[in-house]
């Protein structure tokens, strides 16, 4: 949380996102939010998402732990909460529908970031994680996927976890270069096992589950099926809470 607390550049790289890596996300949450509902985007950033939800008519607001990036949203007019990085600032079953894109693999405490999203959700209400699935076996944008040898460890550990009860987002190094990457940055190991282990201890009930964040065709929509899903490069889940 500390490196993002005051961290004007890495606002400036968020301000800077595309647009259009937000589509399926924005689609999604017009998708299952009800007309009067309301929505929580975690750790918002500068508010990317929730300018094209405005645009849409679909009340929103946004927590983010960056008070340099809560500026920005501010800016906008944007309705945003600066977030402690262990509670959401609201009561508990207050949202309709509440998600977070591509922010679990940052956070200090995985399974704290998602406990709070559960509590603050409505029963019937419907919970968006999306996040990069750093046991990929099938690309190799980061570090922890690149190479053979972190492929194959990466199949094994995908084995081991489909074997195991346990959930645990294991930690991970991050990388300091001089030009920074998407997910230099990102210190914990997501993965798609760990999440649905997750939910199920929730009974939460699966909507929806693909391997990736954007829409895709052809063989990739044919791939994107049962357990294979695994070991793709991303994780984008809707559920409900029962």
């Amino acid at each position: 949380m500390k490196y993002y607390k005051k961290n004007k550049q890495y606002s400036e790289f968020l301000e800077k996102q595309n647009p259009n890596s937000f589509i399926k996300y924005v689609d999604f949450v017009k998708k299952y939010l009800r007309r009067d509902g309301v929505f929580l985007d975690v750790g918002c950033g500068t508010g990317i998402a929730l300018e094209q939800l405005r645009k849409k008519k679909i009340n929103a607001m946004g927590v983010e732990v960056s008070e340099t990036s809560i500026k920005k949203c501010k800016d906008k007019k944007l309705i945003t909460f600066l977030h402690n990085g262990v509670k959401i600032p609201f009561d508990n079953q207050y949202f309709d529908m509440v998600g977070s894109f591509n922010v679990l693999e940052h956070t200090d405490s995985p399974l704290v970031f998602l406990e709070e999203q559960y509590r603050v959700l409505k029963i019937g209400g419907y919970l968006i994680i999306s996040c990069p699935n750093f046991l990929s076996v099938t690309n190799s944008y980061h570090w922890h996927t690149s190479g053979l040898l972190n492929k194959a460890k990466n199949f094994i550990q995908i084995i081991n976890k489909a074997l195991s009860a346990d959930v645990n987002f294991k930690k991970m190094k991050t990388m300091v270069k001089k030009e920074f990457h998407v997910d230099d940055d990102a210190c914990n190991i997501t993965n798609p096992i760990d999440v649905i282990k997750w939910s199920r201890n929730k009974k939460m009930r699966l909507i929806y589950w693909s391997s990736q964040e954007q829409y895709t065709s052809g063989l990739k929509d044919i791939l994107d099926k049962g357990f294979l899903r695994n070991f793709f490069g991303a994780v984008f889940m809707v559920y409900q809470k029962t």
